[in-house]
Parts: structure tokens; C-alpha cells; sequence
């Protein structure tokens, strides 16, 4: 992992310099590209290559309980960062792939209670590399006279994070390992449209995750001595909408976003094409999850911006799988910012 932190290092510096360099000159076989957010469309250009550089952090101090009110936690804190590293290609005048991998850090700590004999404080952290995604978008329409945008959008995640919850040998206290993955793939499709006028736009999108089945570390099924458990976790459908302001060289922007996700599936692997035969739905595992999230971008010139971002919980669902986020989010504030360098 060290050297895939001098890796991004050195792809970053590498990707400033050249964009520094050349990004204000145009090419023959670069596209035309906007200077402000709010006049972009749903693609990068054709010929453009960007490297995002992004680090967030999630405080939570509370969760949702199982009829959806916020509890707050009497003695804990949980503390979840990511760093995150994107690269997108501008393939042709309708199209871009995309590859996407995080690194995460997580940290969990207790404070005693006052008079409490035998309580005392304590704390867990771990880090691991993060789920792999790579994508695809297609526009399907761009009308420059109307300035709406619309486009087909798609990635596949792969379980590339721990997922070894360590060994309860000794107690719970000498757990020192989290879970960051569902151990499962995920495929997404879905459209997004954008409607541009002067200043302003919107942004809306919907999409179904479809979330694949497999045997997992992290679940112990002990009924038919099977020591790997197998789970499906619920299919997601997401939808975004968000608008855009833009004043000068700063963009401001706001969102809501939400999904509902369906049941969660564990149980035994089934002989056969068919291994899903013996799982069992978790009764309260689905629910609906929603968050609002603020930021703003300053577009420093075609090759360099720099944003900030807070996205704050309004609903979801109890912590059933915690601490494996992307099962069931602990209810947190998450602060962020990033760097985009394009060439």
C-alpha cells in the first residue's frame, strides 16, 4: 500500500506539471472544454484525461434506530476517512471510462463512564484499501441550442477491502480488524439528464444497483458446519437530483440524495447454478436511506479545480451490519475536499 500512495503521488505531481504545462493550449484532437462547472456536461471531453484526488471524513456520534429516530451513542465515537483516487478518459465525442479506487481509514473509540467499576477507555483503528469500481458513460443527447444533456452511466464494483473481522480469541477488546466490504460485486445502470441556462443548472439521476451473492468472511453460519457464511446483500435504487450556481470562478452546488435498498439475504451456499436457494431474508434489513450535501468548486482554469463538499444524514436504517458502511451507513457528518487535474 505504500506504494500505491507513492504511485498516486507521483501520477498526481506528473499530471500537474503536464496540465500546467500544456492544458491552456489547445489540441487537434481535444474537444473544446468549458471553463466553469455549471456550462460542463455529463462527460469529460473527447481527448481529455482527469485525475481526481479526493480525502473525506465522517464523524458519527449517534445511529438510527429501528423505527428510523436518531439515538445518540452515550460513550463512542466513530470516525470514518477516505482517500480516494479517480482517473477518467474522454475515449470519443460520446463516451468516457472511468477506474476509482479508496483507501480507508476507521477508528472507534470508547469513553468510560464515571464510577462504573472495571470500565475503562478504549480505542479500535484500521485502514485497508477500499472496493475497486471501474465505469462507463454514454451521452445519449446533447443538445447545445436547448442545453440539456442526457446520458446512460454504468460500473461494476469489485471486493477488494478486508473483509476479516480478525479472531474473538481474548474478547472483544482485542479485536483490532474492521470490515470494509460487503465481500460481493455490485453492477450499476442507470440515466442522468442535465438542463443548463446561464448561470444555473440541474442535475437528475436514477439507477438500480444490482447486488450480487457470495461467501463471505465476515458471516459464521455454525448450524450446518459451515464456517463461511454466504450473503446477498439488498438491491439499491438511487436517485439524485442537484443544482448548480455559478458566480465568476465558483460554482456553488447542493443535492439530495437518496436510495431504497431491499432486504438483506443470508444462509448456506446450494448446489448448482443456482447458490441462492438456501438464504433467508433478515427481517428490518431494507429501509430507505437519504442525504443532503453542499459544496462548492473553484474553477481555477480548464485543467485545475479544487471543491469542498458536507453532506449531512436526514433518514436510514439501524446499524443491523455495523461497521460495514456500505451495508447500512452510520448516521455522521462527512466533510470532504478534492482536487481535479485534467489534461
Amino acid at each position: 500500500m505504500h506504494r500505491l500512495g507513492i504511485l498516486a503521488s507521483s501520477l498526481f505531481f506528473f499530471s500537474l506539471s503536464t496540465a500546467a504545462q500544456a492544458g491552456f493550449g489547445e489540441k487537434t484532437m481535444r474537444a473544446p472544454m468549458p471553463a466553469h462547472s455549471v456550462d460542463r456536461g455529463l462527460i469529460l471531453p473527447r481527448g481529455w484525461f482527469e485525475v481526481e484526488l479526493g480525502a473525506s471524513q465522517k464523524t458519527s456520534t449517534s445511529s438510527w434506530d429501528s423505527s428510523g429516530q436518531r439515538v445518540a451513542w452515550d460513550h463512542s465515537k466513530w470516525l470514518y476517512k477516505t482517500e480516494n483516487l479517480k482517473m477518467t478518459l474522454g475515449m470519443g465525442h460520446r463516451s468516457n471510462l472511468w477506474f476509482e479506487v479508496p483507501w480507508h481509514q476507521a477508528r472507534l473509540d470508547h469513553v468510560a463512564t464515571a464510577g462504573v467499576g472495571g470500565d475503562s477507555d478504549w480505542s479500535i483503528k484500521d485502514a485497508s484499501v477500499g472496493d475497486t469500481r471501474f465505469g462507463w458513460t454514454v451521452v445519449l443527447t446533447d443538445d447545445e441550442e436547448s442545453g440539456t444533456t442526457a446520458a446512460f452511466e454504468s460500473w461494476y464494483k469489485g471486493p477488494t477491502a478486508a473483509e476479516s473481522p480478525g479472531t474473538f480469541i481474548g474478547g472483544p477488546l482485542n479485536v483490532q480488524q474492521f470490515v470494509f466490504t460487503t465481500g460481493t460485486p455490485d453492477m450499476y445502470l442507470g440515466f442522468a439528464a442535465k438542463v443548463r441556462g446561464g448561470p444555473v443548472a440541474a442535475t437528475a439521476r436514477v439507477g438500480y444497483v444490482r447486488r450480487f451473492s457470495s461467501n463471505v468472511q465476515y458471516l459464521i453460519e455454525l448450524d450446518n458446519t459451515q464456517f463461511a457464511g454466504r450473503i446477498q446483500p439488498g438491491d439499491q435504487l438511487r436517485f439524485e437530483l442537484n443544482g448548480q450556481a455559478q458566480a465568476g470562478p465558483i460554482e456553488l452546488h447542493a443535492s439530495v440524495d437518496g436510495l431504497l435498498r431491499g432486504q438483506v439475504r443470508v444462509g448456506t451456499s446450494s448446489g448448482g447454478v443456482a447458490p441462492n436457494r438456501q438464504l433467508y431474508a433478515l427481517e428490518g434489513s431494507d429501509g430507505a436511506q437519504m442525504d443532503l450535501a453542499f459544496g462548492a468548486v473553484v474553477n481555477a482554469n480548464r485543467a485545475v479545480d479544487l471543491g469542498v463538499d458536507m453532506r449531512l444524514p436526514v433518514m436510514g436504517e439501524d446499524l443491523m451490519f455495523f461497521p460495514i458502511e456500505d451495508l447500512h451507513p452510520t448516521a455522521g457528518t462527512t466533510v470532504g475536499a478534492h482536487v481535479e487535474v485534467r489534461y
